[in-house]
């Protein structure tokens, strides 16, 4: 990967990658490729299956022509089709390359363990369940995470209060994610 590369050189000390849903199933994904490896990863609320990512993300598209049209003239797996040969969408004011839709719907995070060194996976839980001290992980993202750790894979988790800014429309932060994001930077710096 060229951009670690060109901070290993340039800057030096540690690289870590840092990602966001879909960019943190991306991030170990082309971690792979690096050589030497990222020096650890941050997750924030990392996509478990990039085929589910890409249907939800398809359902705007559906959604959108029900709204439009008042039913929509296509479904899910029409669109599937429509990529597989090798037709550009426009999705929600994006335009989705064939290639990059493929690449993402074979992803799955449970195959993209990165062994040997640290990951923070930084979950975004609704104010209400933090203080609950059984708090975990969303089934399938536990199911992950275990086998992770079965596998040798160095896992700190850390559920966050806070709302899914990523889904909401109005502009809204998220401080304790910030905040526990920079306790691991701060703590790499030591």
């Amino acid at each position: 990967m060229l951009g670690m590369q060109w901070l290993r050189q340039r800057v030096g000390g540690s690289v870590m990658l840092w990602g966001l849903r879909l960019g943190a199933l991306l991030a170990l994904d082309a971690a792979r490729l690096c050589d030497p490896a990222p020096d650890g990863f941050v997750l924030w609320q990392p996509v478990v299956s990039g085929e589910q990512f890409l249907t939800q993300f398809l359902r705007l598209r559906v959604a959108s022509e029900m709204l439009s049209a008042g039913a929509a003239k296509t479904g899910t797996q029409q669109l599937r089709g429509e990529i597989n040969a090798g037709d550009r969408l426009e999705i929600a004011g994006y335009d989705l390359a064939p290639g990059f839709a493929q690449a993402i719907d074979g992803l799955k995070l449970v195959d993209l363990a990165p062994r040997g060194t640290p990951v923070h996976w930084l979950e975004v839980v609704p104010e209400a369940f933090v203080p609950d001290a059984n708090r975990t992980l969303p089934p399938a993202a536990q199911r992950v995470a275990d086998s992770w750790i079965s596998s040798g894979v160095k896992l700190e988790i850390q559920c966050v209060p806070g709302q899914p800014f990523w889904n909401t429309p109005e502009i809204t932060d998220c401080p304790a994610l910030i905040a526990a994001t920079t306790e691991v930077f701060a703590g790499r710096l030591q």
